[in-house]
């Protein structure tokens, strides 16, 4: 029998398409409800002395660390944005003034972070974010848990032990 080009494009046509077939139909499925980045239960290291004793190490709640001072500043931070965004002001010297606010106490936050050893620099954003949502959580419920007022003045001291520029 002899074979035409066209039969060898179609020959090396299958072999092509049926290799990329067969390599993607043996390949392992990715988990479809499996978050990237997270550690599964199965995955976390499990030490044990004994099986009464067994403990499974997960990843600490990025709340909990932390002083209660860098934990404040952070939370402010969140309860300050949660109130300048429900103004809907973004022009006004007021609203540069909020914004300024949150950013000074979002860097105080993280400072005494990294200062404590509790984070590093690159942890410290989920830190934040954590605290912020927290905060804007609670304004949204009506019952932050350290006050807009409180917050402000928290702001204003730290604006006002701020070195001048």
């Amino acid at each position: 029998m002899k074979f035409g080009p066209r039969q060898f494009v179609g020959l090396a046509a299958i072999i092509i398409f049926g290799g990329i077939l067969a390599f993607n139909l043996t390949r392992p499925k990715p988990d479809p409800f499996k978050v990237p980045g997270a550690i599964a239960l199965a995955d976390a290291p499990v030490t044990a002395s004994s099986p009464e004793q067994m403990t499974v190490h997960i990843a600490e709640d990025p709340l909990t660390i932390g002083s209660e001072a860098a934990k404040d500043d952070l939370y402010c931070s969140g309860v300050i944005f949660t109130g300048h965004k429900a103004t809907g002001d973004i022009s006004s010297p007021e609203a540069q003034s909020r914004r300024n606010a949150v950013i000074a106490l979002a860097e105080a936050g993280v400072a005494k972070l990294i200062a404590e050893g509790a984070a590093t620099k690159d942890a410290t954003a989920s830190i934040a974010d954590a605290q912020a949502n927290l905060a804007e959580a609670d304004s949204k419920g009506g019952a932050p848990r350290i006050s807009l007022a409180d917050c402000n003045a928290r702001a204003a001291a730290l604006k006002s032990a701020a070195p001048p520029n």
